[in-house]
């Protein structure tokens, strides 16, 4: 499958942010583990005053780049 990587990332994401919304995890522990836009942002600033969707769709997209980085690294390696 040419986009292993970025599809399971990216549905790790989603799953994540559904487990947030959804309230099983109440107090985001999950999501500030495993969220980069949430380490950024509550590095520079406060996390309760960005908008939780915007949140959502920064995990989402980040996870998706990672997914894609990974997908171009093991092209490359199987190339060799």
């Amino acid at each position: 499958m040419k986009f292993w990587f970025s599809m399971m990332f990216t549905l790790f994401a989603v799953v994540l942010c559904a487990i947030n919304y959804a309230g099983y995890d109440p107090y985001s522990l999950y999501l500030y583990f495993f969220s980069i836009p949430v380490w950024i942002i509550d590095a520079f600033s406060d996390i309760h005053i960005v908008h939780p969707f915007l949140v959502y769709l920064l995990t989402i997209v980040s996870w998706f780049l990672l997914g894609l980085f990974a997908d171009w690294f093991a092209f490359k390696i199987k190339a060799r």
